[in-house]
């Protein structure tokens, strides 16, 4: 098997080499020592193997801040095996193909997908990518996007359409979540909507619903300029969390909705959409929840009385991502005012601070290479 990387230069330019996120990321994370050295044998960044004929170096242009990111940052996440070069959200440019790649093309834009999966499962199968046997996930188990480069398996890349750029591309995993939560609640034609939380999945998943035309569409969440965006986007009603008596507003607005998709982070949240659920009502969770909360209801008032019905939305399938891209290419989703800060990939730990702490005025958070 002919390797890419061999067929690299023998000799990469120093600046390259150096302007890398990797080793300053390292340094910070637990286990420094350790990190640190292995960052000195990354070449270029991003780069840690030889690359398997049937892929691609995708050079990175975006790549958008999670708070997985977060999570990996401290330590703290569960599923992460350091060292790890993270970030999952990310698009580029193909600088070099392996010989048995058949569609890329060199100077192809392209989102990534970020599920690497073997294809000959049962979960593969039927389509349920995220119980694959042997699930690797590009910026968690595999290096992925806050680097300069990045090898990607050709299946992983989406080329991005002439009309959506390289920032937008960047955008198209969130939407997929926003798609994918949004189809989960099965959400009908003239029913009512509650999006509880201004992010830039819930902020995405208005839009979404949107196209659905419910009768009425309600951006719950705090942060004036959120709010405010929501409106923007398409919210017929916004409702702060944060004002006195919100409560009685959303209950003006409608006495108990059809659907709630929660896109928080916090119990209080998700405790507002059970109260908020009407008969029948559908609450679809999308958000990331520490492991350790937990909520006090009474399942005869909420189940039995009210026949709700409480759902998680584990992430995006293939059919998402290709649906989210298909919207930015119709123009019927607008990202470009989600993305508030970018930052260039050495400022890294800026672009987190502010994600992780300007909740009023960040919303996506874009490192840029």
């Amino acid at each position: 098997m002919t390797s890419l990387t061999k067929s690299l230069p023998s000799k990469l330019p120093d600046d390259l080499i150096n302007s890398s996120i990797v080793e300053d990321y390292c340094r910070k994370t637990p286990g420094s020592a350790q990190l640190a050295e292995h960052a000195k044998k990354i070449f270029p960044s991003g780069i840690t193997h030889d690359t398997d004929v049937d892929e691609v170096r995708l050079k990175i242009a975006n790549a958008g801040i999670c708070r997985n990111d977060l999570r990996i940052q401290k330590g703290i996440h569960e599923s992460i095996s350091y060292p790890i070069v993270p970030g999952h959200q990310f698009s580029g440019v193909v600088d070099a193909c392996g010989s048995a790649v058949k569609f890329a093309k060199l100077g192809d834009k392209a989102a990534v997908h970020s599920y690497v999966v073997c294809g000959q499962c049962g979960a593969c199968h039927v389509g349920d990518t995220h119980y694959c046997d042997i699930l690797k996930t590009l910026g968690f188990t595999l290096n992925g996007g806050f680097a300069q480069y990045s090898i990607i398996p050709e299946r992983n890349l989406f080329k991005l359409p002439d009309n959506v750029n390289l920032l937008e591309g960047a955008m198209v995993e969130n939407l997929a979540n926003a798609v994918a939560v949004t189809g989960q609640s099965n959400l009908k034609m003239g029913e009512s909507v509650a999006i509880i939380g201004a992010t830039s999945i819930g902020l995405m998943a208005l839009q979404v619903a949107r196209l659905s035309s419910p009768s009425k569409i309600v951006l719950v969440g705090s942060g004036s300029n959120r709010l405010r965006l929501g409106q923007n986007l398409g919210a017929d009603h916004i409702v702060d969390i944060n004002k006195d008596g919100y409560m009685n507003d959303l209950k003006g607005i409608v006495k108990g909705f059809d659907v709630v998709i929660v896109c928080g982070k916090t119990k209080n949240e998700l405790k507002l959409a059970i109260d908020i659920a009407g008969w029948r009502g559908r609450i679809v969770v999308e958000g990331h929840y520490d492991p350790d909360i937990e909520i006090d209801f009474s399942p005869f008032k909420v189940l039995v009385e009210r026949a709700v019905s409480l759902q998680a939305n584990c992430g995006w399938l293939t059919p998402d991502f290709h649906h989210a891209l298909n919207l930015l290419k119709r123009e019927k989703i607008n990202v470009k005012p989600i993305i508030t800060h970018t930052f260039p990939l050495e400022d890294w730990e800026n672009g987190f601070n502010v994600f992780s702490c300007d909740e009023n005025q960040s919303i996506q958070v874009m490192l840029s290479m």
